[in-house]
Order: C-alpha cells, then sequence, then structure tokens
C-alpha cells in the first residue's frame, strides 16, 4: 500500500466535512483561496501586507481545571493526535491549534451571555462580625496614633478587647469549617468506601521488579553500613595530652 501525498488519516477527514468549523468549502475545494479575493480591483502592495480579515471564532466554554470534563477530553483529543499529526513539522503546527480548538467547541460548546454564573457566598453572622470588627480595628489604630497618652491606655484596653473577640470568632469559624470537612468526608465514605480510599492514598500502582532479590537485600547493606566500624579509631592527633596530676585524689570515706 503505497502512502497518500496529502499524508492525511481516516480520522483527520472528519474535520473536512461540509459542517466543520475548521475548513470553510471554499479553502477545501481550493486550498489556496486567499480571504477578500472576490472582489477583481486590482491590490496595492501596502494593502496585501495587511492582515486576512478573518472571520473572529467563537469562545469555547472551558470549564474549571478540577472538573472531570478534562479527562475525557485529554483521552480523546491523543487518540486524534496520534494518528493525525503525520507529515511535515509546518502541517503539525497548523493543524494542532485547530484541532483542539474544533473538539473543545464540539465537547463544551461555545461561551455565550446566557452562561450561569454562581452567586456570590453570603457571609454568615460570624463573618460579618469579624468584618466589622477588623474595621474597628483599623479605626483604634489610627486614632491611637494621633491620641495622647492618656487616651492611649484607653484605646489599648478598647483594642485588646476586641482582640480577644476577634480570636474567639476566628477559633468558632475555624472549628465550624472543620466540622463541616469532616462530614462531607465522612458522607463520602459511607457512600463509596473504596472510591474515598482511591482518593485519598491515589491509583493502585503496578510494575514487575527489574532488579533480583539477591541484589535488593545487598544494596540496603552496601548504603547504609560500615565495614570499619569494628576497628577502633585510636587516638586524636587535634587533641593535646593531658599533664599527669600534681596531688592524688582523697578516697577516703567521709569523717565528722
Amino acid at each position: 500500500m503505497t502512502p497518500t501525498t496529502n499524508e492525511e488519516s481516516p480520522i483527520f477527514g472528519q474535520y473536512r466535512t461540509e459542517e466543520s468549523p475548521i475548513f470553510p468549502p471554499r479553502a477545501r475545494d481550493n486550498p489556496e483561496v486567499i480571504p477578500n479575493q472576490d472582489n477583481a480591483e486590482p491590490v496595492s502592495a501596502t494593502e496585501s501586507r495587511k492582515a486576512p480579515n478573518f472571520t473572529k471564532r467563537q469562545k469555547v466554554a472551558w470549564p474549571v481545571t478540577h472538573d472531570k470534563k478534562w479527562d475525557v477530553f485529554d483521552e480523546d483529543l491523543e487518540v486524534i493526535l496520534q494518528s493525525t499529526l503525520q507529515g511535515r513539522v509546518e502541517r503539525k503546527i497548523n493543524t494542532l491549534t485547530t484541532i483542539v480548538y474544533s473538539m473543545g467547541l464540539e465537547q463544551f460548546g461555545c461561551e455565550g451571555n446566557d452562561r450561569i454564573h454562581k452567586p456570590e457566598p453570603i457571609p454568615n453572622r460570624r463573618e460579618s462580625e469579624w468584618k466589622k470588627l477588623r474595621e474597628e480595628l483599623n479605626s483604634l489604630r489610627k486614632r491611637f496614633k494621633k491620641a495622647s497618652a492618656e487616651e492611649k491606655r484607653g484605646l489599648a484596653e478598647i483594642r485588646e478587647q476586641l482582640r480577644s473577640r476577634l480570636k474567639t470568632l476566628t477559633t468558632a469559624e475555624r472549628l465550624r469549617r472543620k466540622r463541616r470537612e469532616r462530614t462531607r468526608k465522612r458522607a463520602a465514605f459511607i457512600a463509596n468506601p473504596y472510591r474515598f480510599i482511591t482518593t485519598l492514598l491515589g491509583e493502585e500502582r503496578g510494575g514487575s521488579l527489574q532488579s533480583s532479590e539477591d541484589e535488593v537485600v545487598k544494596y540496603p547493606r552496601e548504603v547504609h553500613s560500615d565495614p570499619n566500624r569494628e576497628h577502633p579509631f585510636g587516638d586524636c592527633d587535634r587533641i593535646s595530652a593531658v599533664d599527669p596530676l600534681k596531688f592524688s585524689l582523697n578516697m577516703k570515706e567521709p569523717s565528722l
């Protein structure tokens, strides 16, 4: 079987249909067609160097980064690219972005004005009070810089009370979030224990051991053991000799 001259695979051929947004009918029938060539008027050299007036493409409604849709998109894109990106480097570069855009537009759709926006979270009672306390502390700090010595003692006492209340609210809010997180994880574990453990510990890994059992046992012995550990070090040259004692110690028992 002889290779074709255009070096295209059957999978890549599906993007050259009449409905494909990648290859317009005019560009497919005549690859050398140039945009804005409908008019027969002569074009000057300055105008010919201008950028072609292509139609602006629609924005793809890409999902968020932690969405599971990216896994499916990556698998489909990998299959198509492995069988499509063949031939010269120039052709691969020109084709890569086109395929990615077409697949994203097909799977995720275009981004429109009717896209659902998440409403801003409403702060609870603790968060509202915490914000109010922070504003009061900032105001007290500005007043403290301009206050006299007598006023500073009163402002310092008020500041300590506000800080104590702020610390209590912060601790209570942190405990509430931890309790809510434990409840969520408990419900996920009860619903699907295997999936919860897999997410917590990671996917199961497998493989074949390339080293023999003797090499596995020998390696830590060579790395973490010292063959000269039984040999005494001897005297250190940098330690000076100790002078003999001039008076012997009194070894008698204590007496009254």
